[in-house]
């Protein structure tokens, strides 16, 4: 992986700022620091100051596995698009004939939110058969459901008893991982690769940049377009992002040198 502070690195962003692009940024580990509690999650107000200074400059959003609900409460400002569930939420629907039709496969979003409701009844049945264990959170975002664990005082016995139990759902949930957490999306729910290209799509953009820190955001990173700067936060040489910084605590360094690449590109049109 590429250092984004590095002179490639930010050469990469220079180039960026010169072409229409749009910039993502995922929530927890990226614009928040992990935090035992999801509920506790917060950005500090300086990243928050200066994302709304980006977003006066470039079309910005943030695209998260939380609801659209619970990212206005975490935020001090309006990104131009607020994206939850993966990308089931937020998308305009003005694009709903078109390239966001995925968005809404298989019956669309109502039908997604029937399935985690039923998701949610057979777990409480299931959860019954299984010994108890301590730290097992079930996080309900009306569009897919988070099991976290990361309170569990075994990790590896709370990992093998949610599995036991996703065995069980019906249908059966597409299950992406992440740091402590099983997140379920029911079949044809979107994911954030979707999100991303759709919004590239709506504000006709030619390249997107994108931040995020989880199994989740790979899903953004894997065939991202050669014009599009992927970051992860923390590196993986297993990860599909072409750029990496080192820790969540890097975030405010990448947005300060995001605004001033806007600002510059900006003094330089006619």
């Amino acid at each position: 992986m590429i250092d984004l502070f590095g002179t490639a690195g930010l050469e990469a962003l220079v180039r960026l700022s010169r072409r229409p692009t749009l910039y993502a940024f995922d929530f927890d580990g990226t614009l928040a620091p992990i935090v035992d509690r999801p509920e506790d999650a917060r950005a500090a107000p300086t990243t928050m100051q200066r994302l709304s200074r980006l977003g006066a400059l470039v079309p910005t959003a943030l695209v998260s596995g939380r609801s659209v609900d619970d990212l206005r409460r975490r935020i001090a400002f309006t990104p131009l698009h607020l994206i939850g569930n993966h990308g089931a939420e937020g998308i305009p629907d003005r694009l709903h004939d078109s390239p966001a039709d995925a968005v809404s496969a298989h019956g669309g979003a109502d039908a997604h939110r029937d399935v985690v409701l039923g998701w949610l009844s057979q777990w409480s049945a299931a959860r019954e058969q299984e010994a108890a264990d301590d730290g097992i959170v079930v996080e309900p975002k009306s569009h897919s459901l988070s099991i976290h664990y990361r309170k569990s005082s075994d990790h590896a016995a709370a990992r093998h008893t949610i599995e036991r139990v996703i065995e069980r759902l019906s249908p059966r949930p597409r299950v992406i991982g992440g740091k402590c957490v099983f997140n379920l999306l029911p079949e044809g729910a979107p994911d954030k690769g979707t999100a991303l290209r759709t919004l590239v799509h709506l504000e006709h953009c030619e390249a997107a940049f994108f931040i995020g820190d989880d199994l989740t955001d790979e899903l953004a990173f894997v065939d991202a377009p050669a014009s599009w700067v992927t970051v992860r936060v923390g590196r993986d040489e297993h990860s599909a992002a072409r750029y990496c910084v080192d820790d969540q605590a890097d975030i405010d360094r990448c947005l300060d040198r995001l605004i001033v690449n806007a600002e510059a590109a900006a003094d330089a049109r006619p």
